[in-house]
This record gives structure tokens, sequence and C-alpha cells, in this order.
């Protein structure tokens, strides 16, 4: 190994230790009191967001919302029966559905992304369009090949 490739991976080990403290120092600042137990309580599978008591909701590959849980229906006002087969855009306010799109495509083409597994503050649009902001939890899952997404929401009004 030449000294040129021993300089590189140090540096990107430096790299990536600065990179995992910022991250750590991030999460203290946002969540203060309780940063490790914020990301310790959540669901890590879809199957389990499903029975957690979060809102959440499932879509598949397509951007089709395959399953969504009681406390869903409670926040969002949608039945299952009248969402379920919808594309997941129907729950995101106008401005946003463009990008979600864009970002939902390049995700299914090359199975990278940067809003999994870490909270988000996005808007939620309910049945009767009036706009929640809501902290959201996605996760991604591979099945069969394909993908399938979870989200939880939480509110962040009073």
């Amino acid at each position: 190994m030449g000294v040129g490739i021993i300089h590189q991976r140090s540096l990107l080990l430096k790299y990536f230790k600065l990179l995992f403290w910022t991250v750590i120092v991030t999460c203290k600042n946002l969540y203060p009191l309780n940063y490790q137990e914020f990301f310790m309580e959540r669901p890590q599978s879809i199957a389990a967001i499903l029975i957690s008591d979060l809102p959440a909701v499932v879509a598949d590959f397509q951007g089709l919302i395959t399953d969504v849980n009681t406390h869903f229906e409670e926040f969002t006002g949608w039945r299952k029966e009248e969402i379920v087969g919808q594309l997941i855009s129907v729950i995101l306010p106008s401005y946003f559905r463009e990008s979600h799109h864009m970002g939902f495509s390049r995700f299914t083409a090359t199975g990278v992304a940067t809003i999994l597994n870490h909270p988000l503050e996005l808007q939620v649009i309910t049945k009767d369009n009036r706009e929640i902001l809501s902290e959201h939890y996605i996760l991604a899952e591979k099945h069969d090949e394909k993908w399938f997404f979870g989200a939880t929401l939480r509110s962040l009004e009073s």
C-alpha cells in the first residue's frame, strides 16, 4: 500500500469521525433532554409503525398508500377505505408534491436517500384540507425486490 492511499484512508477516517460527532451534537441540540430515547423509541420496521401509538401510513414503491392505522385516521380524518390505493401525495401540500415525486423517483432508482430514519418537519394535509405541521419519521424496507415506505406522524401544533 502506498503512502498516498494510507494518507487518504486517514483523512477519510478523520472526516467520518467529524461527521459522526456533528450528527451527535446536532441530535443533542434538537432533542436536548431525551435525544437517545427519541431514537431508541422509534419503531424500527414498517410492521411496527402500524401498531405504534403514533399516526402511521405505509406506501408501496409506486407511491400508493397500502395501509394506515387508526391513529392516522383520527389525525387526518381519512378513513382507511378512502385513502388506501391513493397516491401518498394526497396528504402532501401542493407546493411540496413535485419535489417529493423527484426524491421518491431518485430513491427508487438509486436506493440512496437523505430523508430516512430521522425526524423531518413537514406539513400534512387532512381530509378537510387543513395543513398540520408535523414531525415525520420515515422508514424504507425492501420486500421481494420492491420498496415499501412507512412513516409515523406527530403533530407539532398545540
